[in-house]
């Protein structure tokens, strides 16, 4: 028996197992020409849905005035490793070897990373996420614990078949977790005030045809951010990031120590582009 379909309005499950994030049209009540397109991200999924991102962002940004602001992944600049204290360096290491943990592991979903699939184009405004700021805002300890408990999760041995399975049961767990409340939930509130501090700036910067590339985790912050500046959202676009697994054959696999294969999005799915659904208000 499938899952039953759940949703927030940053992200739903559909089909009890196709996870999709929005893309968001909005227009401003009084001022012609002021627009907003915010565009969710999933920080892995299959390589269509990237594709396609992609594609209607560049088409946006084909628009004569159009500004493309995009929220770039944690990274670690050489100023930031000269001002940062020792306990701070230890866990800004820690924050940046497990995204790159997580980079190498979603191909066990037969996924692949943004950073990797959806790289931001030349005349787009780069927000980078610093990572001694995320340590800073949220905590040495809080942070710490974050990079400690990726690391156990996905620094597994090679031969290791049980690996494999516990990450694509906690993906399972978590996703479902996400649409059932706002993502945002689930992020530390310090992080999500950081994180949607560039946008918020950025949407102060242009009175006119603008797109928002973030995380779906910050939408509700920038979605109250929009509507306090008058900005009224027209329409909705769902695009599929890609299939969950199956949380009983994930448990399966951990109990009994099976090798699940990749899912075959890797292959075929990600050959075929998905159609977004579009809802209206």
């Amino acid at each position: 028996m499938r899952d039953p379909d759940v949703m927030s309005e940053s992200l739903r499950i559909t089909g009890g197992c196709s996870l999709e994030t929005p893309v968001e049209y909005y227009t401003h009540r009084d001022c012609e020409g002021w627009s907003v397109v915010l565009v969710g991200t999933y920080p892995i999924g299959e390589a269509s849905y990237y594709t396609r991102l992609r594609r209607i962002v560049h088409e946006l940004a084909g628009a004569p005035g159009a500004v493309v602001d995009f929220e770039e992944v944690p990274w670690n600049p050489p100023e930031d490793r000269l001002r940062a204290s020792t306990a701070e360096r230890r866990v800004v290491g820690g924050l940046i070897g497990a995204e790159e943990l997580q980079i190498g592991r979603a191909e066990t979903l037969g996924w692949v990373a943004k950073q990797v699939s959806f790289q931001p184009s030349a005349g787009w405004r780069v927000h980078g996420i610093r990572a001694l700021e995320l340590v800073r805002r949220a905590g040495l300890v809080v942070m710490e614990e974050r990079a400690r408990a990726v690391d156990q999760l996905l620094d597994w041995r090679d031969g290791d078949r049980r690996g494999p399975a516990r990450y694509r049961l906690a993906v399972a767990r978590a996703v479902r977790l996400q649409a059932r409340s706002r993502p945002a939930g689930l992020e530390h509130p310090a992080l999500v005030m950081y994180r949607a501090e560039a946008a918020v700036r950025a949407i102060d910067q242009v009175n006119r045809q603008q797109v928002l590339v973030w995380d779906v985790q910050i939408l509700p912050r920038l979605r109250a951010e929009l509507l306090g500046r008058g900005l009224v959202r027209q329409r909705v676009e769902w695009h599929r990031v890609g299939q969950l697994p199956h949380r009983g054959a994930a448990v399966a696999s951990l109990l009994l120590g099976w090798a699940l294969q990749p899912w075959p999005s890797r292959t075929a799915a990600a050959q075929a582009e998905p159609t977004a659904t579009r809802t209206r208000e």
